[in-house]
């Protein structure tokens, strides 16, 4: 029941944000390379985790978790609660005007 509670929240939340805010955060110039580094990323990351899962728990027990999901979680949910603007209500160039204000984006692809 556990494992199946895993991969339910891996699947339906954690493993759908990227591929949500990578068409809010590249013009659409540049939208499919995005697409194509979270893509890269995020089957890495996949086969590093399954491949480590369980000889981790065969030698840790339980705790292999916290080092494979909840500390990227909680570090992922900090960057993205820091650095990504409030889309809800407003149209695309009010948040690309805000990202080029911000300090963040000086050397960022919405700058060209």
């Amino acid at each position: 029941m556990d494992v199946h509670f895993l991969i339910l929240f891996i699947f339906a939340v954690l493993g759908t944000i990227p591929f949500y805010i990578v068409g809010e955060l590249f013009p659409q110039n540049f939208r499919s390379t995005g697409q194509s580094a979270v893509n890269l990323f995020f089957f890495l990351s996949a086969f590093i985790i399954y491949t480590l899962t369980l000889p981790l728990y065969a030698s840790i027990g339980v705790w292999c978790f916290l080092p494979l999901f909840i500390i990227p979680q909680i570090f992922c949910l900090t960057i993205l609660w820091i650095f990504l603007p409030e889309t809800r209500g407003r149209e695309v160039h009010e948040i690309v005007d805000d990202l080029k204000k911000s300090s963040f984006c000086k050397r960022s692809v919405i700058n060209t």
